[in-house]
């Protein structure tokens, strides 16, 4: 029986997904207290874990949005630094007898193109309970971060060999399989191949543009130390930073989105079976037939214009009768 409010209080936190460690946080006591009591109250706790999955029935009984065409995220990762061991301060080479300790994923932020900007999904080591036992160990991050994956088709990041790579590697030291399916739309190699910018950094491109730049200001290094060190208040500031990238991939995408050579076809994800027209690269039906063709060695093609995104592409069949009679270049 529960005669102390602050153990309705720690039941009623944990019944809603807060770890040990943020209900000690929300109630001024030591997170060993808060885990012996609920180790205690196993009967309390498996009602409170029933009623939390009829909650979750519930909500799935609810009508819920269903975004039409392709599911595309907004994703951007923060991660640890490495530890290794040096005998100089200057020029070092690392070799992998050097390491101390191996980098991790310290935060991921998250984002649907379907939904406001300013709905992010952020987590850091610390949102989860085995930051108890292991303020290092980012698996559980990674196994959310994961189900983000599962469940998107495109996603969208400013440097796929890093955000990508990062999310892929550790699902393998983690031994979780490969998600579902997905395309990857990255704005480093969209403004690298199609334009020529000084930088083509996230920071001078929004500049450049002039968007938004809602990147929160820190310590530098120090900061990552901090976290590193499992050090909660410094993790929060982690999140908070990874936020931040959010909002402005978002506006740097929807920027350049016209000009991204390869885009994704957007417009296969609709299902459509009546052969109407979409924009491949917004999904839009609202184009404008051009005056212009469009022409390739062999055939003729006609082009629109998408009045939503700007993008202009050429129909996927060419127009009778364009074939001509040419002369092939010999090889020689």
């Amino acid at each position: 029986m529960i005669n102390k409010p602050w153990q309705e209080e720690a039941l009623s936190l944990h019944k809603e997904g807060y770890s040990n460690r943020a209900i000690g946080r929300e109630l001024k006591k030591d997170e060993s207290v808060i885990r012996r009591y609920l180790k205690k109250e196993p009967s309390s706790i498996m009602q409170a874990v029933e009623e939390t999955l009829a909650d979750l029935q519930s909500m799935l009984d609810e009508e819920v949005y269903v975004a039409e065409g392709a599911k595309v995220l907004f994703l951007d990762l923060e991660v640890s630094a490495s530890i290794v061991a040096a005998f100089s301060m200057f020029k070092h080479f690392s070799t992998p007898d050097h390491i101390i300790q191996f980098p991790y994923v310290l935060s991921f932020a998250a984002n649907w193109l379907h939904e406001p900007e300013d709905k992010i999904f952020a987590v850091h080591l610390a949102d989860f309970e085995g930051f108890e036992d292991d303020y290092k160990s980012d698996k559980e991050l990674i196994m959310r971060l994961w189900q983000f994956m599962e469940e998107a088709d495109i996603i969208v990041i400013q440097n796929e060999s890093f955000d990508r790579g990062w999310f892929s590697q550790r699902c393998a030291y983690w031994d979780l399989p490969e998600p579902s399916p997905y395309r990857v739309c990255c704005t480093l190699k969209g403004l690298k191949k199609a334009m020529s910018l000084p930088s083509n950094s996230l920071g001078y491109s929004t500049k450049y543009f002039n968007l938004g730049h809602n990147k929160l200001k820190h310590d530098g290094i120090a900061l990552w130390i901090r976290c590193m060190n499992g050090e909660v208040e410094a993790l929060d500031l982690m999140k908070e930073y990874n936020i931040g990238d959010i909002p402005t991939l978002r506006q740097l995408y929807f920027k350049i989105r016209p000009w991204i050579p390869n885009h994704p076809n957007v417009a296969l994800y609709y299902g459509d079976k009546d052969g109407k027209k979409r924009c491949s690269v917004c999904g839009s039906t609202h184009l404008t037939e051009l005056e212009s063709k469009a022409y390739t060695n062999l055939s003729v093609f006609t082009a629109y214009r998408c009045n939503d995104c700007g993008t202009v592409k050429r129909d996927g069949e060419r127009q009778k009768g364009s074939s001509k009679h040419y002369l092939r270049t010999i090889s020689k």
